[in-house]
């Protein structure tokens, strides 16, 4: 028998978001499932009240009567009842997961996602939604994005919100690659000249670079991004800034050469 102590249900397992949360603060935090809960059980009311309602074991005749005084008002009445025990369903995950009784998607990792540096138990704070959050200005004429001052997101390799100094080369790019986790992957163009023949011709460089969650990028997207120091084995840079690239004409970037 193992002799591990087994967790008290009365505690929460997962980091509590909200200790008491409220009903606007329930309702925001409803997600795609609890959603879909909500409408397909909702969806599935109305059908089985009609079924009940409208027996199949009773004959032709009886079951015309019985549709118009039976099966049409137990449609009606488990449907509302279907959409009403959706509802109550979602809105008691959505609880659940504010108060660490449940898992949380903005909770995934290991440990609780909190800036360095940053007292979220401030007095200042108290009774307010929004808590105190550290951001700055990375310097050399870049802007620091709206969704890193507003956002929830923590990252402590972000230029702007975590222990990060840009210096050094700043580059232009396009995203080859966004495939990975805050990390993508920068293909830069170039021309080498042939001493021998008296020639260009074209090279390219891959360069990773950290993504804050503060930009949304896609392949063919022209980023800016600086120098900063080393975050991983191969990562070097961090992005700065994106030009987003055309939804209506998609480029392939691996045969398209670009210069910056």
């Amino acid at each position: 028998m193992s002799d591990t102590p087994l967790h008290d249900p009365r505690e929460p397992r997962f980091p509590v978001i909200v200790k008491h949360p409220t009903f606007d603060d329930i309702k925001s935090n409803f997600g795609a499932g609890d959603y879909t809960r909500w409408l397909g059980l909702t969806a599935a009311s109305f059908p089985a009240g009609y079924v009940f309602g409208a027996s199949p074991q009773q004959p032709h005749s009886a079951r015309i009567k019985l549709h118009r005084h039976v099966a049409v008002p137990s449609m009606w009445v488990t449907g509302m009842l279907g959409s009403l025990g959706g509802f109550l369903w979602a809105y008691q995950n959505s609880s659940f997961r504010l108060q660490g009784y449940a898992s949380n998607p903005v909770e995934t990792e290991k440990a609780y996602q909190k800036q360095q540096g940053v007292f979220l138990a401030s007095k200042k704070f108290a009774g307010k939604k929004k808590g105190p959050r550290f951001y700055k200005e990375v310097g050399l004429g870049f802007k620091t994005p709206k969704s890193a001052i507003d956002g929830a997101y923590v990252d402590k390799k972000c230029p702007f919100t975590g222990n990060i100094s840009i210096r050094g080369r700043i580059l232009k790019g396009v995203v080859l690659s966004a495939k990975m986790k805050r990390t993508i992957i920068v293909r830069r163009d170039y021309l080498h000249f042939v001493k021998k023949y008296k020639r260009f011709e074209k090279r390219h460089k891959n360069v990773a670079a950290h993504l804050s969650p503060a930009f949304r990028v896609k392949e063919g997207d022209v980023v800016t991004i600086g120098q900063c120091r080393p975050l991983a084995k191969t990562v070097r840079f961090n992005v700065l800034e994106v030009e987003p690239a055309s939804e209506t004409k998609p480029i392939n970037v691996r045969k398209q050469f670009r210069q910056f």
